[in-house]
């Protein structure tokens, strides 16, 4: 199961990184308002936090775990929560899928030319870097003491998305 899990995600994983490429489209620069690039990065920003949120709700089950939600909505019948738990992983799997989704979509708005771009791109992308960093001041392990695979795409997932929308790829 944990070997499907991860296939699963390095599926995901390239499908987000390798899509655009796949199908010829670029990012391109055809909107006119001057704040577009940070609207785009401020609206990345937005979907990566609900992609962390459903990432926690599904990978350790925060706030609230699948078996305490089944348990107070089918009153504490055994069979009923049989059913339910399994169900509710299932939600919050696609929910977490769907995230990544709508996280991936949220950077490629294409924004006009813009001359200062570039330096406001490079501060977009420090500040991903610094999350970045942040997150990997506490890794998560697994069972055998590496870096969990499933945390390490997720992290980078994030990280790819947010360098997306910062707009470095149209300065370098």
């Amino acid at each position: 199961m944990k070997k499907i899990t991860g296939v699963l995600l390095l599926g995901m994983l390239l499908s987000v990184l390798l899509a655009p490429s796949m199908v010829g489209i670029q990012p391109s620069y055809a909107r006119m308002d001057v704040d577009c690039e940070i609207t785009r990065f401020n609206a990345t920003m937005d979907a990566s936090s609900s992609y962390t949120t459903a990432f926690r709700s599904w990978r350790y089950g925060v706030p609230i775990t699948c078996l305490q939600q089944c348990t107070t909505s089918c009153g504490g019948n055994p069979t009923c929560i049989s059913g339910c738990t399994p169900a509710c992983q299932n939600t919050r799997y696609t929910e977490y899928t769907d995230a990544g989704s709508a996280l991936a979509s949220a950077g490629n708005e294409p924004c006009a030319y813009n001359p200062d771009q570039c330096a406001e791109a490079r501060a977009r992308r420090d500040q991903c870097q610094a999350t970045l960093a942040g997150q990997w001041e506490n890794p998560d392990y697994d069972e055998n003491n590496n870096i969990d695979m499933t945390w390490q795409f997720y992290v980078s997932g994030e990280y790819m998305a947010c360098y997306a929308a910062s707009g470095m790829d149209s300065c370098e």
